[in-house]
């Protein structure tokens, strides 16, 4: 709605919570590579702390999936626009859809729903 409110602060907490484990624990991150420099066991947290390049590295990496993350969800919601409004048009006329309401609902703005299936082979 073009307001900046403090509903999805908790979003935010985990997203970029997420976000933080890709680049220290996965090895998600082409800065840092394919190492954990954390941990969630903290028998195996580097106890000196991290050099403080590093840390800007985190921090910066981090900065990037998020922001990434947004101009994504962005694009989609923008692109989707038109199924997005039907969706919540037809929440606030029934409350809740079925799954069978609410594959036929995107269909009909020409989106697949994903199945099961089709998540299993990926």
């Amino acid at each position: 709605f073009g307001d900046i409110t403090t509903g999805p602060s908790n979003d935010l907490q985990v997203a970029t919570g997420l976000a933080r484990a890709m680049v220290t624990r996965w090895g998600m991150s082409d800065a840092i590579g394919p190492v954990a420099v954390e941990s969630d066991n903290p028998r195996y947290q580097n106890e000196e702390g991290l050099p403080p390049a590093v840390a800007n590295t985190i921090g910066e990496e981090v900065k990037m999936i998020m922001t990434t993350a947004l101009a994504t969800a962005n694009r989609v919601l923008t692109e989707k626009r038109e199924v997005l409004d039907a969706i919540a048009n037809k929440l606030i006329e029934v409350e809740t859809l079925e799954q069978d309401e609410y594959n036929a609902l995107i269909m009909s703005h020409g989106i697949k729903p994903r199945t099961k299936e089709a998540e299993e082979i990926k």
